[in-house]
């Protein structure tokens, strides 16, 4: 993911390319191209918006609105944070992470780096993102008894690999 300028419309936006390009195989393209889909499909305020999909010299990629103020995990390397505050961003992910299942998707890779924070009118506010390796409701990606996830955040039934996985795994991370 890169950090690029829109020209025309002169503001930051996050750029996010498949670099194997033409190289990559037709099942990482199709994972990408669905990523792009559900970030698109994903009205809520607590979602990165997406801009743009297209393809530079056979390099997929898709633009999102660039958060400027870093991750979870990089507010969270500097110690805990008071209860209210930690309760207020735990409300917002309930909430986002709560439309994505009513749409039937299971993120799968809920963790503090795909959670950024941005400065809004409510004061913080999160934004969800990484949607590679989510679960779409009659579509499926992932062999049977292929663990996908990060494991420090995986639930019992990721790690393993069992197929039907559902919302229970994102309320775990």
């Amino acid at each position: 993911v890169y950090k690029a300028l829109h020209l025309r419309l002169n503001r930051p936006v996050a750029v996010k390319m498949l670099l194997s390009g033409q190289h990559a195989s037709p099942d990482e393209l199709e994972r990408f191209l669905r990523e792009a889909e559900v970030v698109a499909g994903l009205h809520h305020p607590n979602f990165v918006n997406l801009y743009d999909v297209g393809d530079v010299e056979g390099k997929p990629y898709f633009t999102m609105e660039f958060i400027e103020g870093g991750s979870l995990a990089h507010k969270l390397a500097g110690g805990p944070m008071p209860a209210r505050n930690a309760a207020g961003l735990v409300a917002q992910v309930t909430e986002a992470i709560e439309t994505a299942h009513q749409h039937g998707i299971i993120h799968r890779d809920l963790k503090p780096d795909n959670i950024m924070l941005c400065k809004s009118e409510i004061g913080e506010q999160v934004k969800l993102l990484d949607f590679g390796i989510a679960k779409v409701t009659g579509a499926s990606l992932t062999a049977t008894g292929q663990m996908v996830g990060t494991p420090h955040y995986m639930s019992p039934e990721q790690i393993l690999a069992k197929k039907d996985i559902g919302p229970g795994v994102d309320i775990y991370a």
